[in-house]
């Protein structure tokens, strides 16, 4: 195992609750109501299909003009500050000092704009440990899938290994949803589930490993999901 990558909103920072709140005031704004039973269905999932299926609900304006109203919410919920998934940013903190003795590279793969996944990294102030940052709604324009390029399909893991010159079977993911966890494992790479209050319902089972909700993941438990995944590829 050479490459570490993480997903970023419900991995690293706890953002779920801010978007569901900034889909709900879109949605109001058009007359129809958002519950959190309902988010939990949509959690973790793109931007592009949250938004059809709001618009569906609606049905008034589009799709676009519905994204647009959320995003405007969420920035403002973004400059208060989105709170840390600390178990996970912690694990990061212990690895930065450790990247060359280890031998690994580090990277992000977020199917959000990667403007938003850069301002969670440098409020975090672990912008310099990742060798690549990757958006699948902003880096994958070279991709041409009509059914659409972000998780679940594999694209933005593929291109994340390729950028950090490995392959995905190098590399194991770190996610909060089983869309991510799909894209993952779709894309050969070693998916690791960590699930938070708003994806416990999701499928998971494509993962070669869960963290539970309440599981602390220390810098050792780390190292030996990476050896062990690196002798069974030996075997």
């Amino acid at each position: 195992m050479k490459g570490i990558i993480f997903d970023c909103d419900g991995t690293l920072v706890d953002s779920e609750h801010a978007h569901m709140v900034s889909w709900r005031a879109a949605v109001l704004k058009r007359g129809g109501d958002l519950t959190q039973d309902d988010y939990l269905q949509l959690a973790g999932y793109p931007e592009s299909l949250i938004s059809a299926k709001l618009h569906a609900l609606t049905q008034v304006d589009s799709p676009e003009a519905i994204a647009e109203d959320k995003q405007q919410e969420f920035f403002k919920l973004l400059q208060q500050g989105i709170p840390a998934m600390e178990r996970m940013v912690a694990l990061i903190r212990q690895l930065i000092p450790m990247k060359n003795a280890l031998n690994i590279k580090l990277a992000v793969a977020s199917a959000a704009r990667k403007n938003e996944v850069l301002y969670h990294l440098d409020r975090l102030g672990i912008k310099h440990a990742f060798d690549a940052v990757v958006s699948g709604r902003d880096d994958l324009f070279h991709i041409h899938d009509s059914e659409g390029v972000n998780k679940p399909k594999p694209y933005i893991y593929q291109h994340t290994a390729e950028l950090l010159q490995l392959e995905p079977s190098c590399c194991m993911a770190f996610e909060d949803s089983g869309p991510g966890v799909q894209a993952a494992a779709r894309a050969g790479v070693v998916a690791v589930a960590v699930p938070n209050a708003f994806t416990l319902n999701h499928d998971f089972s494509p993962a070669h490993h869960m963290i539970g909700l309440d599981e602390t993941l220390e810098l050792e438990q780390l190292l030996g999901l990476l050896n062990r995944n690196l002798l069974s590829a030996d075997t």
